[in-house]
């Protein structure tokens, strides 16, 4: 199998470790980096992370409580209740 190297896919420390790595060609190597180039671009890998995810949904959560408050305090101030801040 002979696949020619992309010069995108010439980085020599990414070639020299799966070389190392497999024992398999340089060739060999250059396909393996261009797919794990492509998996890197591929959709699960772009995605942001649980972390980022969880982080980003807490703080939403906490906007709408302090939404939901404010909406009850002005509520209940407009219907002649006595609103506590």
């Amino acid at each position: 199998m002979s696949a020619r190297i992309k010069k995108k896919d010439r980085r020599p420390e990414l070639m020299r470790s799966l070389e190392t790595a497999t024992g398999k060609s340089l060739e060999r190597a250059a396909t393996l980096c261009r797919s794990i180039a492509q998996q890197m671009v591929s959709r699960k890998f772009t995605g942001p992370s649980r972390e980022e995810r969880d982080r980003k949904n807490a703080r939403a959560r906490q906007k709408r409580a302090e939404l939901k408050e404010r909406a009850r305090l002005k509520k209940e101030a407009e219907s002649g209740g006595t609103a506590e801040a």
